[in-house]
């Protein structure tokens, strides 16, 4: 990868903390308002409560507002972060994506779903997209977050659509049929096929490509639809060493199935649909 100037941001997080601490004005006026609206709740002792919510009155709003000027620059240094991993290595960069053209079943998940900061372009001759990707699981009165870091390779086979659930790695997805894998592998992954695809599912997932993300410790999910090899990092890249290591070990991923899925050319079965859960693209 290519060398770049002096205001090259190598961390999220470093830069713009030190960004923020850059800014003296916005923290007076911050502390201002924050004292102004605390003294304000204990004197009126508003709203008439117990201590636990006046306590809350009194510190959630600056608290809020400290965050939301906190990520409102760390959102500017994403960005920036993001445009200069895609100007070193010759891709495109948009702020966001509109996800409705992706066909994975990771993409049907959950709700408030929304993806940004995507990267595309050719490495070594291989269609390369890479994105940030939220969506949030509601249960009752409480709600879960979850945040991947989504690198998308374009092959040239036809085969069904796949997904490889790594146990540690965020969201259990359930889809499909689940397909039986050897005891080693199942301590770690759960394999899920379309129905009547079980036999095509394991000529993909071999024990060789199973034992080979054994041994290199693979922890990350793995989607395989509409000639696109997926792989789902949980949580989002902070820093430009992480960002790097991973696209080198997704692209070693993506070589390890490129000599199977770019020559494959797998037919429907019968009426059985090639998708996960019986169901085709226009509708997953």
């Amino acid at each position: 990868m290519h060398s770049d100037s002096s205001s090259r941001i190598t961390n999220i997080s470093a830069e713009a903390w030190r960004r923020a601490k850059k800014r003296p004005w916005e923290w007076v006026l911050i502390v201002v308002l924050s004292t102004v609206w605390i003294f304000f709740v204990y004197q009126l002792g508003w709203p008439p409560a117990d201590i636990g919510e006046t306590l809350m009155a009194m510190f959630f709003p600056p608290l809020a507002g400290i965050m939301v000027f906190l990520s409102r620059i760390a959102g500017q240094v994403t960005g920036e972060f993001w445009r200069q991993f895609a100007a070193r290595n010759g891709f495109s960069y948009a702020a966001t994506y509109d996800i409705t053209s992706e066909s994975g079943v990771m993409f049907k998940q959950g709700g408030d779903r929304s993806a940004e900061h995507l990267v595309q372009g050719n490495f070594h001759n291989v269609s390369v997209k890479i994105f940030s990707y939220y969506f949030n699981i509601n249960k009752g009165e409480s709600s879960t977050n979850y945040f991947y870091t989504v690198f998308e390779f374009t092959l040239d086979g036809t085969f069904p659509h796949l997904y490889l659930d790594h146990l540690n790695n965020g969201y259990g997805l359930k889809t499909g049929e689940r397909i039986s894998l050897p005891s080693e592998f199942e301590k770690r992954f759960k394999l899920y096929a379309p129905r009547k695809y079980e036999i095509e599912a394991l000529e993909i997932f071999t024990p060789d490509i199973l034992a080979a993300l054994l041994e290199d410790d693979f922890r990350h999910d793995v989607e395989i639809v509409d000639g696109e090899l997926l792989i789902f990092r949980s949580q989002w890249i902070n820093s430009t060493e992480e960002l790097d290591g991973e696209f080198k070990e997704a692209f070693r991923i993506y070589e390890r199935f490129a000599p199977v899925l770019n020559r494959v050319r797998f037919s429907e079965i019968g009426d059985y649909s090639p998708y996960l859960g019986g169901e085709r693209r226009t509708s997953l």
